[in-house]
């Protein structure tokens, strides 16, 4: 597959340690190298932003701009099926975030995520797989969102409405005083989009399974036997009736207590759950088979490559497997 995006020019305007800087990139593989400190990761990051418009390692983009500065902006000159795209990203304090595509102001991240699919591998991602259900369901939310616009859509709408519901539940005293037809359109809605996102869940992990194992095995040499378990609560339910049935549980509790916000993805090696087992290099490895295998799903989807980005994933990774990780990359 021939490669049909790539980023030709990136330019950097009071974003972290960057007063104002200019790259240029080719049609290929590019190397970033510098001592530690001088913003390697930081020009990583300002490309994931240009892509998936919310920065990869923190929170609030007030965390972005220079110190001492009010803004920040990242331009970036792309060359898709040989056509160019310009995107621009800036951030001030005191207005919302502005993305700009081919000269139109005020595209919203909902119309422009999956425009330039993107992957990007950290040594901060062994939270990943070390840390709680939220990070691996927010893993699989932004690789079906480069996708699927439709489940972005569904995901911010279930989102919001579980905030009112929520909302709902903790400013009424008393149950009975909730309000009836209220509180139904927030179910049906919840329903609505909640059965949808399940849905496109459990057909990621069908095609992501078989790739995950695939990469892991490659990149351990067969070492180990390594899986994945998805579940939810809408498995075996209908969303609506568990919304219904546990609305005196959500009340006592102030929030929703069922639905796809609570599902999780278990990882086991050797049949033993992951976190119990794994060595630090086990960890890592299984990092970049996720990423890899995220990174093959969102090719065969979008029938181009994405961006790939690895920020020092070598760390803590033995020579043998780290030779095997090469051979795949070269590919």
């Amino acid at each position: 597959m021939d490669s049909q995006l790539y980023l030709k020019e990136i330019k950097l305007f009071h974003f972290k340690n960057y007063g104002k800087a200019n790259f240029e990139f080719i049609d290929g593989i590019n190397i970033i190298t510098g001592l530690n400190g001088v913003g390697k990761t930081n020009l990583l990051d300002a490309i994931y932003i240009l892509g998936l418009t919310k920065s990869y390692f923190m929170p609030n983009d007030r965390y972005l701009v220079q110190h001492e500065k009010k803004f920040y902006r990242i331009e970036g000159n792309w060359i898709k099926n040989t056509k160019k795209l310009k995107v621009a990203v800036k951030y001030t304090s005191s207005y919302a975030k502005q993305i700009d595509v081919n000269g139109k102001a005020g595209i919203k991240p909902m119309e422009h995520i999956g425009q330039i699919p993107i992957v990007l591998i950290s040594p901060n991602d062994l939270e990943l797989v070390s840390g709680l259900n939220e990070i691996r369901r927010r893993f699989m939310d932004i690789t079906i969102s480069q996708i699927d616009p439709n489940y972005l859509e569904n995901l911010v709408t279930y989102i919001k409405v579980q905030k009112l519901r929520n909302a709902l539940l903790t400013k009424s005293l008393f149950f009975d005083q909730i309000p009836l037809d209220l509180l139904e359109s927030y179910e049906l809605k919840l329903a609505h989009c909640g059965e949808f996102i399940h849905k496109s869940r459990l057909w990621f992990l069908q095609i992501f399974q078989p790739k995950f194992s695939e990469f892991y095995y490659q990149i351990s040499g067969g070492l180990e036997d390594v899986s994945l378990r998805y579940t939810s609560d809408l498995e075996t339910k209908n969303y609506l009736d568990l919304l219904k049935n546990g609305r005196n549980k959500d009340f006592e509790k102030g929030r929703t207590v069922y639905g796809i916000h609570r599902d999780k993805m278990a990882l086991f090696i050797k049949g033993q759950p992951l976190q119990q087992e794994a060595s630090q290099g086990q960890l890592k490895s299984f990092v970049l088979a996720l990423k890899l295998a995220q990174y093959s799903i969102l090719q065969d989807e979008c029938k181009f490559n994405p961006i790939l980005l690895l920020d020092d994933i070598f760390d803590k990774i033995d020579a043998s497997r780290v030779g095997h990780i090469l051979s795949m990359l070269s590919k």
